[in-house]
Parts: C-alpha cells; structure tokens; sequence
C-alpha cells in the first residue's frame, strides 16, 4: 500500500505540471475532481525537520536574523521565492480557490475570518505548493540549527493554504494565546507561525489593504477579558502601548507588512495579530507552525492564519 500510494502521488505531481499549461477552464475541471476528494486534516503529528535543510535555507534565515527573530518576535525575508515560484504559487492558488478545494472555516459564521483555507501536505501537492511548504520546513530547521534557538522546533505534516476574497479579513487573535477555560495556560504548542505569500507586486497596504498587523510585545495580552470583541482588543492594545510611551517606551505599537508574493514573514505565535480587510484584490497564503513540546500544550492544530 505504501508503495502505491507514493506512485499515485509521484503522478499526481507530474500531472500537475502538465496541468498549470492548461487551459483555465481545464484545469479548474480536473483539480475540482482530484483535490474535493483529500480528506480534510485537523489534527497531526510533529516531526524534526532537519531533513528539509538546504543551503538555501541557510542563505535566508542566517544566524543574525533568527537572533533578530528571537528578540524583535518577528522577521520578514525578502525574495524569499524567486519570480517564477511566486507567479506559480499564485496562479495554483487561484485555481485550487476558483475550483472550491479551499474551504470556509466554522468562524466564518461569525464574522471572525473570511477566508477559505485547506491543509496540505508537500508529498501530495501540486509542484508550486509542495515546494514551498519544503521550503518552510527547511527554515524551521535553519532555526534549530542556531545556538540561540534554546528548544528545538517541530514541524506538523501538514501546512495551511488560506485564500482571502476582495475585502475579506481576519479579526486580532493569537494563534496560541492563554486560555482562560485551561487556567491561564497556553492553548497549543505552536511556537512560531511562518507564511508565505503569493500576490504580484505592485501591493500597496494603504490603497489595496490586506496589510498582515503584528502587535508588538503583546504576548501577554489577555484576548479573552475582550469575549471576542475584536474592535475594543486592538483599541486596548493601541491604548496600552500609548501608556507606554508615555513612561519613555518609543517602540511601535504595530507594524503593518505587506503580503508581497515572494515574502515570508515569521513571528512569535503568541503575538496578537489580524489581517486587514483587502480593497478589490484577493488574498493567498500558504502558512506553517513550527512547535515547541512544553507543559503547557495539548499537541492539538486548529484552523488559525494570516
């Protein structure tokens, strides 16, 4: 069984490729019938990612940079996908979002997220996802490699591709905040969040939105005494850091960052962060956390991105 089931995705992969070189309507048809058929996965098992390294990896997330990551809570890599990647990233994103592979989340009903995702894993996906999702394994092991790095990370089998429509958002959360109902303990493991976006410049944040908002410092941020209540959490944390600057703090409160095909942005999991509502364009991510095993983690993944 195990080898057959290589085979089918060695030519999945090759079709694929073929399938990219199709026409549109083609290629809708053909990924609506093989991808619909994937069984969803919600819940995965954590492996060392040490065999997705690459000198590649290496040349992106240098020693300097995961140390600027441990310090500032996050850190953006700039072309970290060549051209191409990005344009094909994009274009299977948009087929895999036109054919109905990507699915609404249960907070969509709630106002809380609009975007539809998927979980993917890279040994059965087609070729521009599936090198990406190698590529994010590969800096996850970059950073185990760094003497800084104190606990060593894990990477799940699965990432997650999440694709915004014009105007869709993703209200402030964190995707491992302290939850009340567990006594004040982190929700899950997740350590790190790394996306990787794939929307052709030119992407301006003031004209198109869309804008990833990372708060700074705001891991002790109690998103629950707020029941949900978005709007007053990102006033609450804009007020807190403004009393901060009063006693002589000159940090920003936020930082806005642009969801530019190619970037790749990694942050501290427990930081508060949203989307912004887009303008006209839609949005595409492929996103992947790196775990930390600790005490205070039930190993569990829940639909979260940005």
């Amino acid at each position: 069984p195990g080898f057959h089931i290589k085979l089918i995705c060695t030519c999945t992969l090759f079709a694929m490729r073929g399938l990219l070189r199709s026409p549109a309507p083609t290629r809708a048809r053909i990924l609506s019938t093989s991808l619909r058929a994937l069984p969803a996965v919600e819940r995965m098992e954590t492996s060392d990612p040490a065999p997705f390294l690459t000198e590649r990896c290496a040349l992106l997330l240098p020693e300097d940079r995961i140390r600027e990551l441990w310090s500032k809570g996050f850190v953006v890599l700039e072309d970290a996908l060549q051209p191409e990647e990005a344009s094909e990233l994009q274009l299977t994103l948009d087929i895999l979002t036109s054919c109905g592979a990507l699915e609404p989340t249960p907070e969509a009903s709630i106002g809380v997220r609009d975007d539809a995702i998927r979980w993917q894993s890279e040994e059965i996906a087609p070729p521009a996802v599936a090198s990406v999702i190698v590529l994010l394994k590969g800096l996850a092991a970059a950073i185990n490699a760094c003497s800084a790095t104190v606990r060593p990370l894990g990477v799940p089998s699965h990432s997650m591709l999440a694709s915004y429509p014009p105007g869709g958002q993703y209200r402030v959360h964190s995707d491992n905040s302290r939850r009340e109902e567990l006594g004040g303990r982190r929700g899950n493991e997740r350590c790190l969040t790394a996306i990787a976006y794939a929307n052709l410049a030119p992407w301006d944040t003031v004209s198109d939105g869309g804008a990833l908002r990372l708060f700074q410092r705001s891991s002790e941020f109690d998103l629950d005494a707020f029941g949900g209540d978005a709007a007053a959490a990102c006033a609450a944390l804009c007020d807190s850091w403004a009393t901060r600057r009063q006693d002589g703090d000159d940090g920003m409160a936020f930082v806005d960052i642009a969801p530019l095909a190619g970037r790749i942005v990694v942050f501290d999991s427990t930081l508060c962060h949203e989307v912004r509502a887009s303008t006209s364009r839609p949005r595409r991510a492929v996103s992947l956390w790196l775990y930390s095993r600790d005490e205070e983690g039930d190993g569990s993944v829940e639909p979260a991105g940005a």
